[in-house]
């Protein structure tokens, strides 16, 4: 079976155990472990001929970008 690389460097490191805190800024960094899996999951999905499952993922992405920054501003 075939398996797609991504052509863009994403980080997505395990998130921490403080990710997991009640806070705006656990809740940012949470979303942007989300928004980068969601991107990098897209970008595999276009590569291998997945239309609709590649527009369902960046439409995660662009919903977790959103939150993350909806929940940097709080924490700012």
């Amino acid at each position: 079976m075939h398996q797609a690389t991504s052509q863009r460097s994403i980080e997505t490191k395990p998130l921490s155990n403080q990710a997991f805190a009640n806070t705006e800024a656990a809740s940012a960094e949470i979303a942007q472990y989300i928004a980068n899996l969601a991107g990098e999951l897209a970008e595999m999905a276009r590569h291998n001929q997945l239309p609709i499952l590649a527009y369902l993922l960046d439409m995660a992405h662009v919903e977790a970008v959103a939150g993350q920054n909806e929940q940097a501003a709080r924490a700012a």
